[in-house]
């Protein structure tokens, strides 16, 4: 391990953080860490009270940091993510790896891997006696948080992926992905009844039980960090007969050869860490091979691929600052209208905002319309019936060619 004392110029090169809590997690992490190109041993930067490990994990350059186990605290996984995103400003990932309680069912086996939709923060919930017994209520407050999904839809999909763990003396067993909620709070759960009791709190598909996820969550979404994820290995149910080393040695196992497999490929991250510039010329020949196709899946009632195209436009705010569209109608006006002459762009356009926002906006919806003819709909009539019950606020309806109406 090599100590420096100036990361100035390794930022531009570290794109991606890794984050554990365990003192097993770090040094699992650690050995697997190899030095940058054009260095001979793995980089070390102390700030504050924490410690950064910088090397190569599989074929991208990163970062890695331990924080203490909880999400609130001093050195706390909110208050390091927090401090790291700041110091380490050119992050483009956030991937926490670590161990979880696992929730007991047929399916979950020790070792087997958590890769959760939404995080859910169970502490914010209240008290009350009932029948001379205190049990919690409900849940108050900011409390269920999402991770980015083009990274969820990367590491849920292990279909080219295969790893066997031992479950029983002379049997083994493929690790499974669990996809669905982890629950996040400061409790150590040491029990199936405090499971029981937890989960009832909030009816989403419960996975598993964690300490550090809702800290990781809260600190990306107050630095609007959009790309972030947990992927947890299973090393216990919630009952003292599971909590052994050798259950977090094969948990951290699992999660190792598992994100290995994805950090071995060029490609897998290639349009997060791209700049562009880069993703732009990749995009022209590939938007030019598929007009058509885009055209027609794009003026769909609503979209959910996602495509990137250059955009043409560019506004101007109050202070006469040059901003795009996509943050002009995010950052600064609730609603712009496009006007120009015939055959110059604004469909294109329209299309470039709704990708825009499915692509960097995790709290936001698009929802596209061709008004190609006339309507006496009301514009909330026109939204599909997955959408009906969606908050408006977090909508964005993107009508197109309304000149056509009269």
């Amino acid at each position: 391990m090599k100590i420096i004392y100036n990361i100035d110029e390794l930022k531009e090169k570290i794109n991606i953080l890794i984050i554990t809590a365990a003192d097993c997690e770090k040094k699992a992490i650690n050995e697997e860490l190899h030095p940058l190109d054009n260095e001979d041993d793995i980089l070390e930067y102390r700030h504050d009270e924490d410690e950064y490990f910088i090397g190569k994990f599989g074929k991208y350059n990163v970062v890695h940091v331990k924080s203490d186990e909880g999400n609130l605290g001093s050195h706390s996984s909110l208050m390091t993510m927090y401090k790291t995103l700041v110091l380490w400003n050119n992050l483009k990932i956030v991937i926490m790896l670590g161990i979880a309680c696992g929730k007991k069912t047929a399916r979950q086996e020790i070792g087997d891997i958590l890769v959760p939709q939404e995080i859910f923060y169970y502490e914010k919930c209240k008290m009350i006696e009932k029948d001379d017994k205190l049990i919690f209520d409900k849940i108050v407050g900011d409390f269920l948080l999402e991770p980015s999904r083009k990274l969820f839809q990367i590491f849920s999909d292990n279909s080219k992926w295969s790893y066997e763990i031992n479950v029983k003396e002379n049997k083994k067993r493929q690790v499974q992905i669990h996809k669905g909620t982890i629950f996040s709070g400061e409790k150590i759960i040491a029990s199936t009844k405090a499971q029981e009791m937890i989960s009832k709190l909030y009816s989403g598909n419960c996975i598993g039980f964690d300490m550090e996820g809702a800290g990781i969550a809260y600190a990306c979404k107050n630095l609007k960090f959009e790309n972030w994820i947990l992927i947890k290995g299973i090393s216990d149910f919630g009952n003292e007969q599971s909590i052994k080393d050798k259950n977090r040695q094969k948990a951290i196992k699992s999660i190792i050869e598992y994100c290995k497999s994805k950090f071995n490929k060029e490609d897998t991250f290639r349009d997060f860490l791209m700049s562009s510039d880069e993703l732009y010329q990749i995009e022209i020949n590939r938007t030019e091979k598929k007009k058509f196709d885009l055209s027609e899946q794009i003026t769909t009632n609503y979209i959910s691929r996602k495509v990137i195209l250059k955009s043409k436009l560019s506004f101007y705010n109050d202070e006469e600052s040059k901003i795009t569209l996509y943050d002009a109608i995010t950052k600064c006006y609730n609603k712009i209208v496009l006007l120009s002459d015939a055959g110059l762009g604004k469909t294109e356009e329209a299309k470039n905002l709704v990708n825009e926002i499915l692509k960097r906006n995790n709290n936001l919806i698009a929802f596209y319309k061709n008004l190609n003819s006339y309507s006496d709909k009301k514009i909330i009539e026109l939204l599909p019936s997955k959408l009906k019950n969606t908050n408006l606020e977090n909508i964005v309806f993107v009508l197109d060619r309304i000149r056509r109406n009269r």
